[in-house]
């Protein structure tokens, strides 16, 4: 069994919610001869395809939509950064567990608020900011898992494995909460 309204939520993060549900029809035929995993794969694939192929198809107007995004990520991550308390956080005290958990927060719930108002700005028949602010934070990623992370020698935070839990995926979840109720309101 099939997630469906999962695998079309994610794809109509990046195109209409039409297409997305053509695809996952398609994809739907094509897995009662595949291996079992092979539905979810072609999910996450064709999601980062669509992510990319905007951001790739129409760079000047992705740069705009990532800025429009990573600003309003940076005034979600400033006011939830205040509202924890973290200017008045004992800063000898920075690299300890208790204030990491306090920055991971910070940067979920900043992510999560960034979805939901990225998508529900966006109508249905408009370019969402989600797929290059998307495609900002898998290329900071890479970067910073290639030049930054290696040469980290504090043992808080292990950043390979918290980067996409803390931004890609609440960004995700926070624009389908976003885009649920945007359906809602126009069915």
């Amino acid at each position: 069994m099939h997630s469906n309204t999962f695998a079309e939520d994610l794809l109509a993060l990046f195109t209409t919610r039409e297409v997305a549900a053509s695809i996952v029809g398609d994809l739907i035929e094509q897995s009662h001869s595949r291996a079992r995993g092979w539905f979810a794969w072609e999910v996450v694939r064709l999601a980062f395809a669509l992510c990319f192929g905007t951001v790739i198809s129409a760079p000047r107007q992705a740069l705009r939509l990532a800025g429009l995004g990573l600003a309003v990520y940076v005034a979600a991550y400033v006011i939830l950064f205040v509202a924890i308390g973290l200017p008045w956080y004992p800063w000898h005290r920075v690299g300890t567990f208790d204030f990491w958990v306090r920055v991971a927060i910070v940067a979920f719930v900043s992510n999560l608020t960034t979805g939901a108002i990225l998508a529900r700005r966006s109508s249905s028949g408009s370019v969402s900011a989600i797929g290059p602010l998307t495609a900002l934070w898998v290329t900071l990623w890479l970067i910073q898992s290639l030049f930054v992370y290696p040469w980290l020698a504090t043992p808080w935070p292990r950043p390979l494995a918290m980067f996409p839990v803390l931004y890609l995926i609440p960004l995700l979840l926070g624009a389908a909460i976003g885009q649920r109720r945007i359906t809602r309101l126009i069915e």
